[in-house]
């Protein structure tokens, strides 16, 4: 057996660090699991026009962006579908999301109607909170545009894997005075959004939203956890290069 590198203990000691803190966060966090957890500024937005549209008697809408098959980061707004859905199931205008391709569209009708029944309403459901807007990203564009210009509709998230175009829907939204939050993965997306006034959220905070959104506790204790590794891999990376530059590691 070939003798293990600096690299390879290191690898294998973040990893057992991490497991480690998991189960410390699980443990000490299992009664109050969302207390102190780290929220972005989009997520608090998101929480804030949740309860601004159904004060307004007003519905929430989420465009869930691309299919699957376009890019794997749509199913990261599942959580987020399903975590603003329960807080709208028993105001007067549910969350309304829609898609852009089938097999999304599929799995957020699953996740609404599971919603609906885990909260012992499945009487409440309706297909349309899920809907299939297009089938090309212009297709969902165009679908996505009527509900978001309706008067009906306090807001507009964007959440998932979403092309420079969405700014069109953005600007239509901020034209009618409503607020716009996006949360995407895609770069260019992301750039032309950022020139607008849509609250943008970056990097890995497109997939920690779920947790930040009291999804479950496991989620909780991973985003806790992933806090900590990115502390200790920071410190790690300042101390390997001062060492480095006094000489004393080779």
């Amino acid at each position: 057996m070939p003798a293990l590198s600096l690299n390879d203990l290191l690898a294998i000691g973040l990893c057992v660090l991490a497991l480690l803190a998991l189960g410390m966060n699980l443990l000490v966090h299992r009664k109050h699991p969302y207390i102190g957890l780290r929220k972005t500024s989009a997520v608090r937005s998101s929480e804030i026009l949740s309860q601004a549209a159904a004060e307004q008697g007003k519905r929430l809408t989420i465009g869930l962006g691309l299919d699957v098959a376009d890019s794997t980061t749509a199913v990261a707004s599942l959580p987020v579908l399903a975590a603003l859905t329960r807080r709208s199931i028993f105001t007067d205008q549910p969350v309304r999301a829609a898609s852009g391709g089938g097999t999304l569209a599929c799995l957020s009708q699953s996740v609404v109607r599971g919603t609906y029944q885990g909260a012992v309403t499945p009487e409440l459901f309706k297909p349309d909170y899920a809907l299939l807007a297009g089938l090309s990203p212009y297709a969902y564009l165009a679908g996505l545009l009527p509900q978001a210009a309706s008067r009906a509709n306090a807001g507009v998230i964007l959440y998932g894997p979403h092309r420079p175009e969405s700014v069109l829907a953005a600007d239509l939204v901020e034209r009618k005075g409503n607020p716009v939050i996006a949360l995407t993965s895609d770069l260019s997306a992301q750039a032309v959004l950022l020139a607008s006034s849509a609250q943008l959220s970056f990097g890995e905070d497109f997939f920690d939203s779920g947790a930040s959104l009291e999804v479950n506790p496991s989620a909780a204790a991973a985003l806790r956890t992933q806090d900590l590794l990115r502390i200790v891999i920071t410190v790690g990376l300042i101390l390997g290069a001062v060492l480095r530059l006094l000489g004393v590691w080779q």
